[in-house]
């Protein structure tokens, strides 16, 4: 969910369009589902009182579990131990330092990443859908969420990382794209998808592994 360049302190591209992302087929993407508007924008706007406080209350746990400095440190190692996992079986190695070095905000490190706040919103806006697909009340996925949002990071940024550079591997759509473009070297594809996959491990909805239902590796 980092951002992607490369260089260290690049700001994230602003997006420009508004309108839902159109899903591969041309079809529109679900109701609500823009994350390629002005990441500026309330991500509550339109909700009722009760979601606001729902998503309010998830962004106070998401906040300091990503600002956490050791937290942060783990997921930035986990990050470079799936960079080097992932790369390793596609048979293009990529090392763990040069993981570290070449992607500072891998695995979503914190705060002096330039993209914390849309990954946040991107968290929240996701809530509500993907409380609607497990059946269940928003307020019931966020402590799942919290956890979610941590996994996804990790692996969506290490694919990520290992696509843009390799050209191998399924990129930032690891878990599938039914709710944005299938994009696969374009970090606002998968996301939701990812998370939904994500809760629905740790909801016990689903089986499979944490780097996505085709995966074979192990853990980071």
């Amino acid at each position: 969910m980092s951002e992607p360049a490369i260089a260290p302190g690049a700001a994230p591209a602003r997006p420009t369009s508004s309108k839902p992302a159109p899903h591969a087929d041309g079809a529109p993407a679900a109701p609500g589902l823009a994350l390629h508007s002005d990441p500026a924008r309330d991500p509550s706007r339109g909700m009722t009182a009760p979601e606001r406080d729902v998503i309010a209350t998830l962004d106070g746990k998401l906040r300091p579990m990503l600002t956490d400095a050791a937290r942060a440190r783990e997921r930035r190692r986990a990050f470079a131990r799936a960079v080097a996992k992932i790369s390793a079986e596609l048979k293009v190695p990529i090392s763990e330092a040069q993981a570290m070095r070449e992607m500072p905000c891998g695995g979503w490190s914190g705060p002096s990443c330039p993209n914390l706040t849309v990954g946040l919103d991107i968290a929240k806006v996701s809530a509500p859908v993907i409380a609607s697909f497990h059946r269940k009340r928003t307020a019931d996925i966020v402590p799942a969420m919290v956890d979610a949002v941590a996994i996804h990071s990790v692996w969506h940024d290490a694919y990520g990382y290992v696509r843009r550079v390799k050209k191998k591997g399924p990129g930032y759509t690891y878990a599938g794209c039914l709710f944005s473009r299938c994009d696969p070297d374009d970090l606002k594809n998968g996301q939701v998808d990812g998370l939904l996959y994500q809760v629905g491990r740790l909801l016990g909805a689903q089986t499979g592994p944490a780097c996505g239902p085709a995966c074979t590796l192990p853990d980071p």
